[in-house]
C-alpha cells in the first residue's frame, strides 16, 4: 500500500491532455478542432475548443460548472453557458446539429454524451 506522500504527489501531476477519439468523434489539439464524421469544426485556439476538449476527456460523465471551467483553465463560472452557446453555434454552422445535441446539460452540469450515434461508448487515445 503506497503512503500518503506518495498518494498526495500522484495527485498533483498534471494532467497530459491527449486528442480524445469516440468513434466518429475526435478532438484534434494540435489544429483545435473538431471530426465528426465526415465533417471538421475549426475551432481555433479558443475557450470553445477548451470547453470541447474537457467534454471529449470526461465523455460520458456530467461535469460541474465549476469543473467544467477549472479545467478551461479557470475561467468564471458565469462565462460558462455563452460559451456553451458560442460552442453550439459553432458546431452548428460546420453543420454538426447532431454533435450539438451530444452536450446535454443537467442542473448546472454539461456532458458529452456520443452513445446516440454509432453506437460508440469507448475512449482512445
Amino acid at each position: 500500500m503506497q503512503d500518503l506522500t506518495a498518494l498526495q504527489a500522484d495527485a498533483c501531476k498534471p494532467m497530459v491532455r491527449m486528442p480524445r477519439r469516440v468513434g466518429n468523434f475526435d478532438v484534434d489539439r494540435e489544429r483545435f478542432s473538431v471530426r465528426w464524421g465526415n465533417k471538421t469544426c475549426q475551432l481555433g485556439n479558443t475557450k470553445q475548443f477548451l470547453m470541447m476538449e474537457a467534454l471529449a476527456t470526461n465523455c460520458a460523465r456530467f461535469l460541474s460548472f465549476s469543473d467544467l471551467a477549472e479545467q478551461m483553465g479557470g475561467d468564471d463560472q458565469d462565462d460558462i453557458r455563452p460559451i456553451r452557446s458560442r460552442l453550439r453555434s459553432a458546431l452548428r454552422d460546420a453543420g454538426m446539429t447532431d454533435l450539438d445535441k451530444c452536450i446535454k446539460t443537467e442542473c448546472g452540469h454539461y456532458g458529452l454524451f456520443l452513445h446516440a450515434r454509432g453506437g460508440a461508448n469507448e475512449m482512445s487515445t
